[in-house]
């Protein structure tokens, strides 16, 4: 096992933070907008680098190569689709492969899956435009608990452990960015739009009560709103960042700020403030879906990583000569798994994080 520590670079945060890097979102819409970034987030934990180089706690062989990666906590399963498969966007429903030790068990048809435990799966399924959440057995792929959500037209699901609540975020039926949340066993759905403006293709939002952010990711900047009851949306632009959901929580996003030497991982709030100063990184950070309460998920220098944000610990897999390097990367509760390509398909490993 291996583990490096990045060097401080609070002196090089300093630096930026007097030059103006963070000092502001430009393109103000109007007098009176909040004043974000206004946090010192040059007093921020430095990043602890660990790579996942020990012995895997369990390891999975199947025979295709795969685009998505799911776990539950036990690491003692897997479901995974197929990697052309799992480029398939929308509504559009998708075969997952459940396996374990032995190989591929099980198959479960759906738009969008998580592992609950080792018998049970939380599945989204759109069908001739009727869509639902239901409770999968893993093994029979026969329903229990099942709740309509016809609101709703794409998602990505998120279940929170803590609570059994399960989140779904996307569109909705009119096309809008949209959020339905309930708890497993229970009928009641709740739904929340975002603000769209100006037709813009909002990749995450944030919102409580009549207060909103919402985000537009362009290739170096992100567009940022700020909704406030019925007063018209706030543009503002933030320089050099990514902005995603929070897995673990609906009132705030989750950015990278990149000044061309280092990368900053803080919250934006429903003010627009910046706070946190969750890590810095000596290399790029690009963000992926957030599907993981505790963590960020993402992709630093072309290989995938998983931030805890309590932490601030970076983890990142390791790459071993018989393999090509781990593409895929999924967390769940303190359980890590990776997936990389082999000659005879994929091959899936699960470490047990408090080993390192």
């Amino acid at each position: 096992m291996q583990r490096r520590i990045t060097v401080s670079l609070i002196a090089v945060f300093v630096t930026c933070l007097a030059a103006g890097v963070f000092s502001a979102l430009s393109a103000r819409g109007g007098a009176g907008a909040p004043d974000p970034l206004d946090h010192d987030l040059a007093n921020a934990p430095v990043a602890t680098r660990t790579l996942l180089s020990g012995p895997p706690a369990a390891v999975f062989d199947v025979p295709f190569e795969i685009g998505v990666l799911r776990i539950p906590s036990s690491g003692r399963i897997a479901a995974v689709v197929g990697k052309d498969d799992g480029r398939v966007a929308g509504d559009a429903t998708r075969v997952f492969h459940i396996a374990d030790a032995r190989g591929t068990f099980a198959r479960i048809e759906a738009t969008d899956l998580v592992l609950l435990d080792d018998a049970r799966a939380l599945t989204w399924t759109v069908r001739q435009g009727k869509a639902e959440i239901a409770e999968v057995d893993v093994r029979s792929g026969t329903s229990g608990w099942h709740v309509a959500v016809p609101g709703m037209r794409s998602g990505t699901l998120v279940h929170q452990a803590g609570t059994n609540a399960w989140i779904l975020s996307g569109r909705d039926t009119a096309g809008r960015p949209a959020r339905a949340t309930g708890q497993i066993g229970l009928a009641d759905v709740r739904m929340t739009a975002a603000p769209s403006p100006d037709g813009a293709a909002i990749d995450a939002w944030a919102a409580a009560g009549t207060a909103a952010v919402a985000v537009q990711n362009g290739s170096q900047d992100a567009r940022v709103w700020l909704s406030r009851g019925s007063q018209p949306p706030v543009p503002q632009a933030l320089i050099n960042a990514t902005c995603g959901s929070d897995a673990a929580s609906d009132r705030r996003l989750l950015c990278a700020i990149h000044d061309g030497r280092v990368e900053r991982i803080f919250t934006l709030d429903l003010e627009g403030r910046a706070a946190g100063g969750l890590a810095v990184t000596d290399a790029s950070f690009e963000m992926t879906d957030q599907r993981a309460p505790g963590w960020l998920i993402g992709v630093s220098d072309g290989t995938p990583v998983a931030l805890r944000l309590g932490s601030a610990e970076l983890l990142q897999p390791a790459s071993l000569d018989e393999e090509e390097a781990p593409s895929v990367l999924a967390v769940s509760g303190s359980t890590l798994a990776t997936a990389a390509l082999t000659d005879l398909g994929t091959r899936i490993r699960v470490y047990r994080l408090n080993q390192f």
